[in-house]
């Protein structure tokens, strides 16, 4: 491939990626147009039904937690270095473990209630790192608290949880959200209620077939 090929292709490239991120701050800025959010209501213990992007591991579990005084210490103690734009660790306002792997903290944008400034993996990091990036997340609850969406607007990823062992939670009313919220939005189910913890195979039987799949596991 020559150069002027190779050039091309980056520009394509590119632009494709511009196009994603867009249409992830559009996603996101749609959720929260109407903010029906309240961190103390979403901390706990939640179940991943339906995923969006790369999450593609089967009945995720995920822990939000407040982040306390002491861990924003302990934080700012070893980490008091790498900031070096507004925010600080004291900003911090919850803890997300998805999980076993990968851990968001959440600093509160300050403009759109369940709007975010994520650090990723913020146990990976050691005090000798420098170059650190925060990717913008948004968070919305639905049907009081029953469940939540949680959402990368910088390259659109995300999931649809619902409280961990509510067993009123239910694959109909999981479609109904996905299709309110984010329609037209390719995603596939991760895990449906009532199946215990057996993962679809959404990627064989596609989506369309899966939700009336779904159906079949109401109560």
């Amino acid at each position: 491939m020559d150069s002027l090929a190779l050039h091309i292709l980056f520009i394509l490239l590119k632009l494709c990626c511009v196009e994603a991120s867009l249409k992830a701050e559009q996603n996101c800025a749609k959720m929260t147009r109407w903010p029906f959010y309240n961190p103390d209501h979403i901390v706990g213990k939640w179940r991943v039904y339906y995923t969006w992007g790369s999450y593609k591991k089967p009945c995720l579990d995920v822990v939000i937690k407040p982040m306390t005084q002491m861990k924003k210490n302990q934080l700012t103690g070893t980490f008091k270095r790498i900031f070096v734009d507004e925010h600080t660790w004291t900003d911090s306002e919850l803890m997300v473990s998805i999980g076993r792997s990968e851990e968001l903290i959440l600093f509160n944008d300050g403009e759109v209630p369940g709007r975010y400034r994520a650090l990723v993996n913020a146990h990976r990091l050691t005090p000798a790192d420098k170059d650190i990036t925060m990717a913008n997340y948004a968070v919305k609850a639905f049907k009081f608290f029953k469940y939540l969406i949680l959402l990368n607007c910088d390259q659109f990823s995300g999931f649809l949880m619902g409280k961990f062992n509510d067993k009123s939670v239910s694959a109909k009313e999981i479609i109904s959200l996905v299709d309110d919220v984010l329609p037209g939005e390719h995603g596939h189910f991760s895990c449906i209620p009532h199946m215990d913890g057996r993962r679809p195979r959404s990627e064989i039987i596609g989506d369309s077939a899966l939700k009336s799949v779904a159906n079949l596991y109401e109560e």
